[in-house]
């Protein structure tokens, strides 16, 4: 019988490509395995047969091929990758990199073998290598995901960001640039990234996530809730429901949806921490954030949590320092730096120059944009206002004095809205706008896009560096005149602010501030008093009432010490707090404690937390305190509107003045002390002369305190002024 034709190894080496190609793996292994064994010393054939075994996932058989053909080869790069895979896969993860580094010696701009080396490292070493890879080829997708993933690991979400906006196109990419943007504050952003990743993966659970998480730190709670229903049961998920619940102001059902999450979560900690502080449980909320420090110490989101907390329980300085660390560990996060800049206002540590200093810092890096020419075409300048607090919120009772009065037949009055929750507050003052705009869906960039078409003359930001704001709208410069006002006790330190409207007792000279002083005759500040009945004088022989309804973040050391020394020089009189966070048992025994250790006993200081009526408990103080170095600002005007005298000093910064420039405008300066004995002692005369209540309030009425329409006048010659 004769023999048929031997089969060569270079004919076994291309069955085994075509069945390799085909997807029959297993044919294509033994055809490479018969080509080896003929030709043990053929290269090719011990680097396939190694190859495809290791692409199988046979690690363990893949080696010795893989070897063999190193050995027969030492100078093809492809061959010392193929074996650095294989050590890689048997965790032999040293000599992969070994492999791996002799193989890139070879074939240095070989852009697969750089990658499949990213591949077998960890940490900066792999962004590093993933780096190399795309320097050799910008357009190595798989390089560019890796590396954007291995920056979301190490927590460097804007560069991560910046990666995965290279792959527009792949949903996985998508997905990341939505996690990195909601991990960097910015809820819009993510929402473009993972409504597109659902659109192109609509099976893709943590797109769905994604979205649900956006939307619901957009405040759109129900839309939120409908995506997280799309995504698979989670912890992350179920944070992201708490997180939108919270949004919506629906607290208590966030905590409830925490109940069954696990304690030891950093992002579980800090929901609870969020929706336990919102519901006034300071202690509970200050038990979780600390509980989140010590899952993930490095945290500054965490820590800047717990620094709120702190100062919203009465320790200041404490809180300073805590943001203070915390900004410098997170210098980018605009949140941190928010709250690290706004919490200086509260400290009685920080002079008026260290403010500015730290304000003007933080404006230093945003770069200087052209200003844009004032619309020329159009009869009515249009005034801008941009807020996260057209709601429920102490800003308002000064909008609702000061809007009304804008003479809409020459000016078009329009709001930039940054809201999470509307209200009746807000429809209240929708009505006072030829325009609403609701921008808190939209990023930066496209807010400022919006209020540049609109050719707006003077747009003029509320907030300051408080929750909420947009001030990274205004560094983007939209508008041909940018002014802030009322909502932030101190300057912005933006570059893009050109002005600031304050008044000439909150601020006697240009030094605070970064913007040019627009001084309004009569007072920055206009209150537009509620309906309320006055309640009867006090009894004279019962003792003195002082009292505070600030929160307590105002309570400084100096502040208890100046109260306390008050109450010790007047024995026969109590103080009354009032603030939400003294809802709180663990926060009121802490006021007691601290002013026991100053002398006074507990049982001089009633405390008490939320009012559902906010005026009642005015009715049972005989003078209101106002605190140092952070003045009161609605709460004074409640006071006096209440019948019930005030007494501030004024400081050196804004801050500190408020309370000067009201008591000025509202034509009681006798009341403003110069110093501590002083405010003792006109403490202590209006308690023993408790002044006419109706004729406080008469007085009040009928001052420039509440006259909004001045205001509003400053405001419009602001848009139309200068060039």
């Amino acid at each position: 019988m004769r023999e048929g034709p031997r089969v060569t190894p270079d004919a076994l080496l291309r069955e085994g490509l075509a069945a390799h190609a085909q997807g029959r793996v297993e044919a294509a292994i033994a055809a490479f395995a018969r080509a080896a064994a003929a030709a043990p010393d053929l290269a090719d054939a011990q680097y396939l047969l190694g190859a495809a075994l290791s692409g199988a996932g046979r690690d363990a058989q893949a080696r010795a091929p893989l070897e063999r053909a190193v050995a027969l080869a030492p100078d093809v790069g492809a061959y010392r990758a193929a074996l650095a895979l294989c050590l890689k896969g048997l965790g032999l993860i040293e000599a992969a990199r070994d492999a791996f580094d002799a193989a890139r010696a070879l074939a240095p701009r070989d852009a697969e073998i750089a990658f499949n080396r990213a591949n077998a490292l960890a940490g900066e070493a792999a962004i590093t290598a993933y780096g190399e890879t795309l320097a050799i080829d910008p357009g190595h997708a798989g390089a560019r995901l890796n590396r954007a993933n291995a920056l979301a690991r190490a927590g460097r979400w804007s560069a991560a960001a910046e990666d995965y906006r290279a792959l527009p196109e792949d949903p996985r990419a998508l997905i990341g640039l939505a996690g990195a943007c909601l991990r960097c504050g910015e809820p819009a952003l993510a929402h473009d990234a993972a409504a597109e990743a659902v659109r192109r993966a609509p099976d893709a659970g943590e797109a769905w996530l994604n979205l649900g998480a956006a939307l619901g730190m957009l405040g759109q709670v129900d839309a939120a809730l409908a995506a997280l229903a799309c995504a698979p049961v989670s912890v992350a998920a179920t944070v992201a429901r708490a997180v939108a619940l919270s949004r919506a102001g629906r607290d208590a059902e966030a905590m409830a949806a925490l109940d069954a999450a696990p304690e030891r979560d950093f992002d579980v900690c800090m929901a609870r921490g969020n929706a336990a502080f919102a519901l006034d449980r300071a202690a509970d909320a200050e038990a979780a954030f600390a509980a989140a420090m010590a899952l993930r110490p490095d945290d500054a989101a965490a820590m800047a949590n717990f620094a709120n907390v702190r100062l919203y329980r009465g320790y200041s300085a404490q809180a300073v320092d805590l943001l203070h660390q915390a900004r410098a560990r997170a210098p980018a996060d605009p949140g941190v730096a928010a709250a690290a800049l706004y919490a200086l206002s509260y400290d009685d540590r920080t002079t008026a120059a260290a403010s500015l200093a730290a304000h003007r810092a933080w404006g230093a890096a945003w770069p200087v944009r052209p200003r844009p020419p004032r619309a020329t075409m159009r009869a009515r300048p249009r005034i801008g206002y941009v807020s996260a607090d057209f709601r429920a919120h102490s800003c308002a009772w000064v909008l609702r004095a000061v809007l009304p009065h804008h003479d809409r037949a020459r000016f078009e009055i329009h709001a930039f809205a940054n809201l999470a929750v509307a209200d009746a507050t807000t429809r209240a003052l929708a009505t006072n706008f030829d325009g609403w705009h609701d921008v808190a869906a939209l990023h930066d960039d496209a807010a400022a896009d919006l209020i540049r078409a609109m050719d707006v003359d003077l747009l003029i930001d509320l907030s300051g560096h408080t929750a909420g704001n947009r001030l990274g709208v205004f560094a983007r410069r939209p508008a041909h005149l940018q002014a802030t006002w009322l909502g932030y006790p101190a300057t912005t330190g933006l570059p893009a602010m050109d002005a600031r409207i304050v008044d000439a007792v909150s601020d006697p000279d240009d030094a605070g501030m970064t913007e040019a002083p627009v001084r309004v005759p009569g007072g920055f500040l206009a209150y537009a008093p509620p309906a309320a009945d006055l309640p009867a004088a006090r009894a004279r022989e019962a003792g003195p009432v002082f009292g505070s309804f600030n929160n307590l973040a105002k309570l400084s050391p100096a502040t208890l010490a100046l109260w306390a020394r008050l109450l010790r020089e007047t024995p026969e009189a109590t103080l009354a707090l009032k603030a939400r966070s003294l809802a709180d048992p663990a926060v009121r025994a802490e006021i007691a404690a601290r002013f026991e250790a100053l002398g006074v006993a507990p049982d001089r200081v009633r405390t008490q937390g939320f009012a559902p009526e906010p005026l009642g408990p005015y009715a049972a103080i005989d003078v209101a305190l106002d605190p140092l170095p952070y003045n009161g600002t609605i709460t004074s005007f409640e006071a006096l509107w209440m019948g019930v005298p005030l007494v501030t000093s004024p400081g050196s910064t804004h801050a500190a003045r408020v309370g000067a420039s009201i008591l000025t405008h509202a034509g009681f300066a006798d009341w403003i002390a110069a110093d501590a004995d002083a405010y003792v002692a006109v403490a202590r005369k209006l308690a023993a002369e408790r002044p006419d209540r109706a004729a406080l309030r008469a007085r009040l009425a009928a001052s420039p305190a509440c006259d909004g329409a001045r205001i509003a006048r400053a405001i419009e010659a602001l848009a139309t002024a200068g060039p």
